[in-house]
């Protein structure tokens, strides 16, 4: 009994260590090589892939084109209202001319209400025009906050339109023989596989902005393939490979 207790454990450990030789690093995980012919007994080809067109920006850059336009004419409409009341924009002169020193006869009505020394020609003179460029720059102090407001909008215009960008450019959809995989994300990517035999219908949607550069949207049991360049063909890939797989996946599941 010893010996064949012994010879057993013999061949059991040289069983171990035949799968151990078979074991294959592959980055920090291991597999042994049966894994690399489950991965060829039936190879996914890559039957179509593609990103969504810059069409679609279009319609986001015409909204903002809107917007920036309704602003402009607003700040025109107020930089108008002001002119007509107070004059052109103060120049620089004008604006050296409220730090200059004030005649020494016009200080103490300045300062003390109840005193009113007689000033002269020149004092007269000099006191009304800064009281005018006083009033001037009050009135254009509002237009300053409209072009504020007018570059806040060009600046949002902007980055709307350069995160539109960054997205139709991060995104991928790609179709194999078995699945849809949608890919989005820049800096941080999200990929989502969707096996064909689960998809159903699908509903092709052209809007006008898009049917003028041959566009179109694609709308598949909840899913959204954005600026196709040909719906019709994916569409048409989609089912046909769809079937095939569902199929395959009735023949394997009454095997």
């Amino acid at each position: 009994v010893g010996v064949s207790e012994a010879r057993t454990s013999e061949a059991i450990a040289g069983h171990v260590t035949e799968f151990e030789a078979g074991i294959k690093p592959i980055g920090d995980a291991q597999v042994t090589t049966q894994a690399q012919q489950i991965l060829q007994v039936d190879p996914e080809a890559t039957v179509w892939q593609e990103s969504p067109s810059l069409a679609l920006l279009i319609w986001p850059a015409f909204k903002w084109l809107l917007v920036l336009l309704v602003a402009f004419f607003v700040v025109i409409a107020n930089e108008s209202s002001i002119e007509k009341k107070a004059g052109s924009r103060p120049s620089k002169d004008e604006l050296a001319l409220l730090n200059s020193p004030l005649p020494e006869v016009a200080k103490p009505l300045v300062t003390k209400g109840k005193q009113k020394p007689k000033l002269d020609n020149a004092s007269k003179e000099l006191m009304q025009q800064r009281a005018n460029v006083v009033a001037k720059v009050k009135a254009w102090d509002g237009q300053s906050k409209y072009e504020i407001g007018m570059n806040l909008v060009l600046f949002a215009a902007f980055a709307s339109l350069l995160l539109k960008l960054a997205e139709l450019k991060g995104t991928c959809y790609t179709m194999s023989s078995q699945r849809l995989v949608i890919e989005t994300g820049v800096i941080s990517k999200s990929s989502w596989p969707v096996e064909l035999h689960q998809l159903g219908n699908a509903l092709i949607h052209k809007p006008l902005t898009l049917r003028l550069f041959g566009v179109s949207n694609l709308h598949v049991s909840g899913l959204m393939l954005k600026g196709l360049r040909n719906a019709e063909l994916v569409r048409d890939l989609l089912r046909n490979a769809g079937q095939i797989q569902a199929q395959r996946t009735e023949k394997i599941r009454w095997r």
